[in-house]
């Protein structure tokens, strides 16, 4: 055995069929993508503007590992403007995205062993990002909007009881998978319960301008929710470009607290996880430029809703029901009424992506710790409006072919 432990460790870290069906698909020609959680309709406004903004030889030089201040300053200037909150510069750590900022967080509050709570359904890639490093294990709460003092406070006590003390709690908002927005109230709730428990709350914001519904109520960001005095010491915020600026691949993400050990311990080792310093100068004048934010967000967000629209029409025309989503890039949506015709949700995800003429890829319920089996995350801009067409045509196929039996040999 060459390995060491942790070596063997990480090879036994889950990965799971969903993946691999995930990683065969995505090979084959002419695949359409309605898995990955990126946009693409909008994406050519954001490139275009990146294209215009010049680096200085500067930027060949090494940065600050933790941000170059000219950066931190600008996305302080940017949460204050557009999430409405009071943001100093040094309540900023910038990362090589938000799962980085998580990673880190997570290591400087949690020993191995502790307790992250997370509302399920959830994003699948929090299981790596907050786990993997720190060895805490994961526990998944009712959805957001369902959590109460009594309820957490139950959960901590169970947690305490069983060796795994609770030190940490996630919330995703707007939420992925769901789309759906965390009301103020149960934000204020979550943090007042945490701040008397001395519990940290991290509240990943990463879909906070793809925002394009205000009901059943508007999204209002916890920076704005304390923007009276700043972020609470036992309350964490984190926002990155990948989604709401189209852009994944910059990898520029930052952590936004006030609490003096927790940004000391997260900076110790940034050095690991720093933002070249070219993009740091390219997203620093991007998020400067408030006009053209505007102006973008809001095409952007009417982009989000016409792909939004497409697949509720469809998922209403095919009698399927779904959670309707103020935010995000994808629909949550129950197709159980097939993956049981089709012998189970992987057999029905393997079916869509293997087709010869139309492979067709989405994201697995049971991925996001769905407590029911037949969930799927749609996602409606991973690909351009006319592959989405041709992907839910070829998704309504499928369907058609369960409900007659057509499909069964197949399977």
């Amino acid at each position: 055995m060459t390995l060491s432990q942790q070596g063997r460790d990480t090879l036994a870290f889950p990965n799971r069929e969903f993946m691999k069906v995930y990683q065969d698909g995505i090979k084959r020609r002419g695949v359409v993508n309605m898995c990955l959680a990126e946009n693409h309709v909008s994406r050519h406004l954001v490139h275009k503007k990146l294209a215009s903004i010049r680096v200085d030889e500067s930027s060949l030089s090494y940065a600050d590992y933790c941000g170059d201040s000219d950066l931190r300053a600008a996305a302080a200037q940017f949460l204050t403007t557009f999430l409405k909150g009071r943001v100093a510069t040094d309540d900023i750590t910038a990362f090589n995205g938000v799962g980085s900022a998580l990673l880190q967080l997570s290591l400087a509050v949690c020993d191995p062993g502790d307790t992250v709570a997370v509302p399920g359904p959830f994003y699948y890639g929090f299981l790596r990002d907050l786990t993997a490093f720190s060895k805490a294990r994961i526990q998944c709460l009712p959805p957001a909007h369902q959590l109460t003092p009594p309820l957490l406070q139950g959960v901590y006590d169970d947690c305490m009881l069983a060796g795994h003390p609770l030190k940490l709690v996630v919330l995703c908002n707007p939420d992925n998978p769901t789309g759906t927005v965390t009301s103020p109230e149960s934000v204020r709730s979550i943090a007042s319960w945490c701040a008397q428990r001395g519990v940290h709350l991290m509240i990943d914001e990463i879909y906070a301008l793809s925002v394009y519904r205000r009901k059943p109520f508007a999204f209002r960001s916890v920076l704005e929710l304390f923007s009276d005095y700043g972020l609470p010491p036992f309350v964490h915020q984190v926002w990155g470009l990948s989604k709401d600026f189209c852009s994944s691949g910059l990898r520029c993400a930052f952590l936004v607290s006030r609490n003096a050990e927790v940004n000391a311990a997260v900076r110790k080792f940034a050095y690991f996880f720093q933002i070249g310093h070219p993009i740091q100068q390219q997203c620093a004048a991007l998020l400067l430029d408030t006009a053209w934010v505007r102006g973008y967000v809001k095409q952007m967000q009417q982009d989000l809703l016409d792909a939004c629209c497409m697949v509720e029409s469809f998922l209403d025309g095919a009698g399927a029901p779904y959670v309707k989503p103020q935010a995000g890039f994808f629909v949550w949506c129950n197709l159980s009424s097939w993956t049981r015709k089709a012998g189970g949700e992987i057999r029905f995800l393997r079916e869509l992506a293997s087709d010869d003429v139309a492979p067709v890829l989405l994201c697995s319920g049971l991925a996001c710790e769905s407590p029911e089996e037949g969930w799927f995350r749609v996602c409606f801009t991973a690909c351009s409006t006319a592959d989405l067409k041709k992907g839910l045509a070829r998704v309504g196929g499928l369907l058609k072919d369960l409900d007659s039996g057509s499909r069964q040999s197949r399977l």
